[in-house]
């Protein structure tokens, strides 16, 4: 007899949130995802590859914020390319990182939502990429503009 339960996959994550307009705004341009559906208490954003964040209004609930729960989210960028292209759409929508850093093995823009809940965007090298050695696990602060700007061109 296999006791094996079925997988399962995650296809979303719920977000409780005091400034919901703000919010909705800030993670459409984020994840580039629309409107599923939405109603004065919840917000359901669908990304381009199905997944969703359902947002929900913590101003009309009659009870304190929660405290525990999700500390932040993470998304990995499958390519550096993809990283540095994230940051330059986010930074034409006035959307900049509040610190970034780098350690060798991974690349991270930390941003601020909103609510101001953590946000990290990160590249991770692939395994036969990866330097051989110890890595630093907070690594070293970076000027994101300095990486992933282009080059001014001098006529």
């Amino acid at each position: 007899m296999n006791n094996t339960l079925p997988s399962l996959s995650l296809s979303g994550l719920e977000l409780h949130c005091q400034r919901y307009p703000a919010m909705i705004g800030w993670y459409r341009a984020l994840l580039e995802a629309e409107i599923d559906y939405r109603d004065p208490v919840q917000c359901w954003l669908r990304r381009p590859d199905g997944s969703r964040l359902l947002l929900l209004d913590t101003q009309l609930a009659n009870r304190p914020r929660e405290v525990a729960g999700i500390p932040g989210l993470a998304l990995v960028a499958a390519r550096f390319e993809d990283l540095a292209a994230r940051y330059r759409a986010l930074k034409q929508r006035n959307i900049y990182p509040e610190r970034a850093n780098r350690n060798g093995l991974v690349t991270t823009l930390i941003y601020r939502d909103p609510d101001g809940n953590p946000l990290s965007l990160r590249y991770l090298l692939p395994a036969a990429e990866r330097p051989q050695g110890e890595y630093r696990a907070m690594g070293e602060e970076f000027d994101p503009a300095s990486l992933f700007d282009p080059e001014p061109v001098l006529g």
